[in-house]
């Protein structure tokens, strides 16, 4: 797997960050004992937590000289939402994923706007939106909604999960059912693959009420998918021995 780097903005508190990334490394040591039980000698999988990160010997000015400068490049002044499909551009140009290709998975404290995927009427603000194989863009701003902050990071944790799911491929079935019931070619035929309900992690929360449903569902720590994607994650596993990128 290509190696995972952890960004985050200044408005992201440490304990946020540090729940993130511990949701991660939680998420790593089950694709790990999925290849362990697959008897699949993965490789190690690298994250990199480099947070708000400025590079040095710069102005200021330069394209890429700090991480503040895509979620601000990113920004729309008018309505204080980001862009989501322009902050994937900027990250799918960024000079090192042409050297060094790798997943990025970004945190927000700011509104984030969907304008990736078809919508009817306004664009609207979303939790999370993710390019599968480049980069996952999560927003943290709804979750301050949530006035027990243990149930807070809970939903954090799921949304991380969640999003790095669909980073390495897995689908979220809440998707599937939309297009099934859209009657698009071949969704019904794969719902019973793909589609998947809650409590799975992989279930897309539409609402705060739906992601703390999905939070407290599960039992621990670990991510929860229903067997339909632990199917998917044991390919995924599997095509990423012989692909390690």
């Amino acid at each position: 797997m290509k190696p995972i780097t952890v960004l985050w903005s200044d408005g992201v508190s440490e304990a946020d960050a540090k729940e993130s990334i511990g949701a991660m490394r939680d998420f790593l040591r089950y694709v790990q004992d999925v290849a362990h039980d697959q008897d699949i000698g993965l490789a190690p999988i690298v994250l990199r937590p480099y947070g708000n990160w400025i590079l040095k010997d710069t102005n200021g000015q330069e394209a890429y000289h700090s991480f503040r400068w895509y979620w601000e490049s990113s920004l729309d002044q008018d309505t204080g939402q980001v862009s989501a499909a322009t902050f994937i551009e900027i990250v799918r140009y960024e000079p090192w994923q042409q050297v060094d290709p790798h997943l990025d998975l970004a945190l927000l404290h700011t509104d984030l706007r969907n304008d990736v995927t078809e919508t009817t009427g306004a664009f609207p603000s979303v939790f999370a939106c993710t390019e599968p194989d480049l980069v996952a863009v999560i927003s943290l701003c709804h979750l301050a909604q949530i006035a027990d902050n243990d149930l807070r990071l809970r939903c954090l944790r799921s949304l991380v999960m969640h999003n790095f799911g669909r980073l390495v491929g897995l689908p979220t079935g809440l998707q599937c059912k939309d297009r099934a019931r859209k009657g698009e070619p071949d969704a019904a035929a794969g719902m019973s693959e793909r589609a998947c309900a809650m409590p799975c992690i992989m279930y897309e929360a539409q609402s705060i009420d739906e992601l703390m449903a999905i939070a407290t569902a599960r039992k621990d720590d670990s991510p929860f998918l229903c067997d339909p994607c632990q199917e998917v994650m044991r390919s995924i596993v599997f095509s990423l021995h012989f692909s390690p990128n």
